[in-house]
C-alpha cells in the first residue's frame, strides 16, 4: 500500500481526531485531508501531474503547508526531493545539476520552474516502478559530497508496525516534530503519526523551552539536542519540569554515550530514552531500549522488527556470529533504498545480492545485541595498525568532562598517519585529567598523539560533525 492511501484510511476511521498542528493552525483529520484535496486541485491547474512521473522539490519550514504538499505531491504519482528550508541559491543550483526536477514548492508558497536540465534516470531495485518511488533525499556529507537516495512507498510503510513495536507507541502519541522535516529521520515520525491516528506537533524552529511547552508523548531527537534539553533543566527548578518531557524520547544520529544517558535520567527520570541505528541506504537497523541500555551499553541494540543483519568480509563472505571478527553491517530488508540518483557505481557498491549496506563495521554480541566499531572510510592507518575513529570518539565521550569529540588523521613522517582527538570540554573538564583517563581506556596504538580544545565542532544541518570542516590552527 502507498503512504497516502494509509493517511487516506486512517483518516476515514478517525474523521474528527486531531491529526496536525503548527504555531498557526491545528486540524482534524477530515479537516486536513480538505486541504491536500484542494492543494491537488491547485497543482493540477498549474499542469503538474498530468505526465509522466515528476519531481517535486519541496523547501519551507516545518508547517501544515509543508506535509499537505508531501501528501498532495503523493497523490499526483509525483516524487518529493527533500531541500532544507535554510538551502542556499548556490546550493539548491549545485544539487539541481545532478538531479533537476520538474516543480520547486518554494518558501514564499509560490511554484516556480527551476530549469530544463533533465532528471537523470532513477534506479530501481525492489520498486517495480518509477510510480512506486517517493521520496528523494541527501546523506549527511558527513564522509564526503551529498549522496541522492532513492526511496519508494514499500520501504517505509513495511516499517511502520515495526515502529510502533519497537518503541512501544499507540494511535493516541502526540509526536513533536523538532527539526527541519527534509531530514527524513523527522520526516518519518510525522508520517507514522498520520498513518496510526496521532496528532503530529510541527515546529518551525526548535528550543527546549518550546518542546516541552507542548506537551508530547513522543519525540525523535539527535544527541545535540538532548544535550541542550538537559543544559535548560540544569537552569530550572525541577519541579518546573515535572511531566512536561515526552514520555518516549527517540534518539538518532550518533551513538549517545553513558554520560549523556545518566544526564537525562537525572533530569527526566519519568521518561523512557530509546534509540536507533539506521541509514538512508538501510533503513531501520537496530533499536536499544532503555532497559538493555544499562546492560549493553556499548550496542546499538538488537534488530529492528523484520530486519535481518550479517556482517561480511572484505570477500563478501558470512561472518557467523561466534566468530567473533569484526565485519562490514548489511541487511536484507524492504526497506532498502533503491540507490544514488545517477550514481550507478556507488548503488552497486552498497548491495551484494538481496543485502544491503551504509558501510559501516562491527560485529554481533553473544546476546544477540550489535555493537559498531566505525565506519570503512574512517579508519586511520597509524603505525601499520587500523584504528576505527569512532571506538576513540566513544571512549573520550565517555570521559567526564568532555562535551563533544571527533577523531580525525593527520599526516606523520614516521607512522603514516597519527591520532588527533579534537575535543569541546565541559565548564569542568580539564584536558590533562581527560588524557590520563584516555590512557586508561585505550591501548597504547589507539591513543592520540595530538590534541585540540575547541568551543564547538562543526555539524551540518541535521546536527552531524562534519569532519571535513575541522580546521585546528598549530
Amino acid at each position: 500500500m502507498r503512504i497516502e492511501e494509509m493517511i487516506i484510511k486512517q483518516a476515514a476511521l478517525t474523521p474528527d481526531r486531531w491529526a496536525v498542528a503548527d504555531s498557526k493552525q491545528r486540524f482534524t483529520y477530515k479537516e486536513f485531508m480538505e486541504q491536500v484535496l484542494y492543494r491537488v486541485d491547485e497543482l493540477k491547474a498549474m499542469g503538474a501531474g498530468t505526465g509522466e512521473t515528476e519531481i517535486f522539490a519541496l523547501q519551507m519550514p516545518n508547517s501544515i503547508a509543508w506535509l499537505t504538499d508531501v501528501l498532495a505531491v503523493m497523490m499526483l504519482g509525483g516524487i518529493v526531493l527533500l531541500l532544507h528550508p535554510e538551502t542556499t541559491v548556490e546550493e539548491r543550483t549545485r544539487l539541481f545539476d545532478k538531479i533537476g526536477p520538474q516543480w520547486l514548492l518554494g518558501m514564499d508558497e509560490e511554484l516556480r520552474w527551476p530549469g530544463n536540465k533533465p532528471s537523470p534516470r532513477l534506479p530501481l531495485r525492489q520498486a517495480a516502478s518509477v510510480r512506486d518511488l517517493f521520496l528523494i533525499g541527501y546523506t549527511s556529507g558527513s564522509t564526503g559530497e551529498p549522496k541522492g537516495y532513492v526511496k519508494s512507498h514499500r520501504s517505509w510503510t513495511c516499517s511502520l508496525e515495526g515502529w510502533t513495536e519497537a518503541f512501544g507507541l499507540t494511535g493516541s502519541e502526540r509526536i513533536a516534530v523538532p527539526l527541519p522535516m527534509s531530514y527524513s529521520a523527522q520526516l518519518y515520525p510525522a508520517i507514522h503519526g498520520l498513518a496510526t491516528g496521532a496528532e503530529v506537533i510541527l515546529m518551525e524552529s526548535y528550543s527546549p523551552g518550546g518542546l516541552l511547552a507542548h506537551n508530547a508523548t513522543c519525540v525523535t531527537i539527535i544527541p545535540a539536542l538532548l544535550d541542550s534539553l538537559i543544559r535548560y533543566a540544569d537552569s530550572r527548578i525541577p519541579e518546573s519540569l515535572s511531566g512536561r518531557m515526552p514520555r518516549t524520547v527517540i534518539s538518532v544520529g550518533t551513538k549517545l554515550s553513558a554520560a549523556q544517558r545518566a544526564s537525562f535520567r537525572r533530569c527526566f527520570g519519568e521518561s523512557s530514552l530509546y534509540e536507533y541505528y539506521g541509514s538512508s541506504e538501510m533503513g531501520y537497523v537496530t533499536y536499544l531500549r532503555p532497559e538493555e541500555a544499562e546492560r549493553a551499553p556499548d550496542s546499538v541494540g538488537a534488530p529492528f522488527p523484520g530486519v535481518e543483519i550479517a556482517f561480511m568480509d572484505a570477500g563478501g563472505h558470512r561472518i557467523e556470529a561466534e566468530e567473533g571478527r569484526p565485519g562490514k553491517l548489511y541487511v536484507r530488508t524492504d526497506q532498502a533504498f533503491e540507490g544514488y540518483a545517477g550514481e550507478e557505481a556507488l548503488t552497486e557498491d552498497c548491495w551484494i545480492g538481496e543485502w544491503v549496506t551504509s558501510h559501516d563495521l562491527g560485529y554481533c554480541r553473544k546476546d544477540g545485541n550489535i555493537v559498531l566499531t566505525g565506519r570503512e572510510r574512517d579508519v586511520i592507518k597509524t603505525g601499520g595498525s587500523l584504528v576505527y575513529a569512532a571506538e576513540v570518539e566513544a571512549a573520550l565521550m565517555d570521559i567526564e568532562g568532555v562535551a563533544e569529540a571527533a577523531v580525525i588523521p593527520e599526516e606523520d613522517g614516521q607512522r603514516g598517519e597519527i591520532i588527533h582527538a579534537v575535543i569541546v570540554l565541559r565548564p569542568e573538564g580539564d584536558l590533562a585529567l581527560v588524557r590520563r583517563h584516555c590512557a586508561s581506556k585505550l591501548a597504547p596504538y589507539k591513543r592520540p598523539r595530538k590534541w585540540s580544545v575547541v568551543d564547538k565542532l562543526p555539524r551540518n544541518r541535521n546536527g552531524k560533525v562534519v569532519k571535513s570542516r575541522i580546521f585546528v590552527s598549530d
